[in-house]
């Protein structure tokens, strides 16, 4: 779970090393809440500067010394939001297209019936009646499909 904190020192090792994924350079990091370890930039100066507010998480421990992991705390929480696996948006069918109109219709039907509730507890608090509950659904219904109704009739227009 990764932890925010403000760095209080970052210092290169100097000794950089390759891997597949090209040279990385360790920096020692101490942090505000008093987490030290080192952290790795692709580039000999590293990506964060003392007072900058980073997430971490320690990876692992080597021989006595945390491996932290740095980022950026609004990336981190940013991504924590966002779906994981987005492939690249497709044609749109004519499935989909059918699909979407059934859907936006249950929509509308779902807004007609928020209104027609709306409608009739408005009316209900401004005659000063109680709502029979024995008849509401049927006027609920009733109300939302002249609702629906009319929309459609918006529509052709």
């Amino acid at each position: 779970m990764p932890t925010i904190s403000r760095i209080v020192s970052v210092k290169a090792t100097g000794q950089s090393f390759d891997t597949p994924n090209g040279t990385f350079f360790p920096y020692e990091v101490i942090l505000e809440d008093g987490t030290q370890g080192e952290a790795n930039s692709k580039t000999a100066a590293p990506k964060y500067t003392v007072g900058d507010s980073v997430c971490y998480e320690v990876t692992k421990t080597i021989r006595g010394v945390k491996k932290l992991k740095l980022t950026n705390p609004e990336q981190t929480f940013k991504a924590a939001f966002l779906p994981k696996n987005v492939d690249a948006p497709s044609p749109v069918t004519h499935t989909q297209v059918t699909n979407a109109k059934f859907n936006s219709d249950g929509m509308e039907r779902g807004m007609c019936l928020k209104m027609a509730n709306d409608v009739l507890i408005c009316n209900a608090n401004i005659n000063k009646v109680a709502i029979d509950i024995t008849t509401y659904s049927q006027e609920l219904y009733d109300v939302a499909e002249q609702g629906l109704s009319a929309s459609n009739k918006l529509k052709t227009l």
